[in-house]
């Protein structure tokens, strides 16, 4: 099955001038995918849309109940709700696979037809990012100075490593400096993340892997000889240098996702597809077990979910409906909006909920109110979308004209 509309509406993903499109071929090539935020792929944007969900139940999860290590016995339902609300990790790792194959298969695709522009792609990353990043830096930090002010010594706001993930001092993450350095995405690289806003630190690595693979692919596809590659490899050179280990190595699962996009494209048969599920499946299974862990899990999540869309995509893009796609469509639209800005006001909410008493015990009651806070996360994710993020298109244009 042919991938549907694909190659025009992952042009308008980099706003290439049609014109300007020439030379090399690229109908070999997976990289017909569609934007960002679009409905044109209801199994990538499902994808999206779940893996934030993921992340964000996770999240709620840490924020109310007791860790399962501490229960003294756990049930079986008990377990599978523990297992659902562990693969966040997993879910980054879809995230950054996702970014590879859309925004790395644009920019490779662009390089093979000459029509490459580094102003043209720095305005489409630009306006992605910051439309949502530079309020959800105000709007978190605002919640949580609240917070801080409000909640007692024995509150989540000052309880350090509170559900293993808040820092060692939330006040003491809000200041001009941090507040700076989370908006030009030196987060965990010379800044922590603002105030209790943990999430954004794999906003770092996207925001550098955006710089990095351009001077990769220009380096290794582009036609620049002499002096120019020279100059390309300096400065990857330089942007690998800088970044900690973690972030490059990291770079690795964002790259799965940028050659599954500049594949061949193959015709595979429906049992691969099939036997990818299941394997990714499996690979959630373990990683949510502890069975694997660090990068090894990372790149194995990464290495598994590419292989998923390269089998998978054909075969899925014909089998959602109307009703499938317009939620699979909503869900990626605001995901990542609801990434961004969801951990302040879940500790917000832990903090009146909780108080300064302990975290619950997994009963039915609790749980139910982790799957509440995940619903309350998505409405305000999707005011604070309506707000802004909405708005991306004008705001692309509008740097458009200002840098033309």
């Amino acid at each position: 099955m042919r991938l549907p509309k694909l190659l025009a509406q992952s042009e308008e993903m980099l706003h290439l001038d049609p014109t300007r499109l020439g030379g090399r071929s690229d109908k070999a090539l997976l990289i017909s995918v569609p934007k960002p935020g679009s409905t044109g792929s209801a199994f990538l944007d499902g994808a999206r849309g779940i893996a934030a969900l993921v992340v964000v139940l996770g999240h709620a999860k840490l924020m109310l109940l007791q860790d399962a290590r501490s229960l003294p016995e756990i049930t079986v339902l008990q377990k599978a709700f523990y297992f659902w609300t562990n693969l966040g990790a997993s879910a980054v790792m879809v995230f950054f696979v996702l970014s590879g194959f859309l925004v790395g298969g644009s920019v490779v695709r662009a390089i093979y037809r000459d029509a490459f522009d580094w102003r043209t792609y720095a305005i489409a990353r630009a306006s992605r990012l910051y439309t949502v990043l530079l309020p959800a830096l105000v709007i978190g930090a605002a919640i949580d100075l609240l917070g801080t002010h409000f909640f007692g010594w024995a509150s989540p706001y000052h309880q350090p490593h509170y559900g293993f993930m808040l820092p060692e001092s939330i006040a003491g993450n809000i200041n001009p400096g941090t507040f700076l350095g989370n908006l030009f995405f030196l987060q965990e690289v010379a800044v922590p993340t603002l105030g209790s806003n943990h999430p954004l630190w794999s906003l770092t690595n996207e925001g550098w892997y955006y710089v990095a693979f351009p001077l990769l692919a220009l380096l290794v596809l582009g036609r620049d000889t002499g002096m120019r590659k020279m100059l390309l490899g300096v400065a990857l050179a330089l942007v690998l240098i800088l970044l900690p280990s973690e972030v490059s190595l990291l770079g690795i699962v964002w790259l799965m996702g940028a050659v599954v996009a500049a594949l061949p494209r193959r015709d595979l048969p429906w049992w691969t597809a099939v036997g990818a599920c299941a394997l990714f499946a499996l690979c959630l299974i373990a990683a949510s077990a502890g069975v694997i862990k660090g990068l090894a899990k990372d790149c194995l999540s990464g290495a598994v979910f590419a292989f998923l869309i390269y089998s998978s995509l054909p075969h899925m893009e014909g089998a959602a409906g109307p009703l499938l796609r317009r939620i699979s469509g909503y869900l990626s639209n605001v995901s990542y909006t609801l990434y961004l800005v969801h951990m302040p006001m879940l500790v917000f909410v832990a903090a009146l909920i909780v108080g300064e008493g302990e975290r619950f015990s997994p009963t039915l009651a609790s749980c139910s109110m982790v799957i509440a806070l995940l619903m309350l996360s998505l409405v305000y994710a999707s005011l604070i979308w309506v707000g802004f993020e909405r708005n991306t298109p004008a705001v692309r244009k509008f740097l458009s004209r200002a840098m033309s």
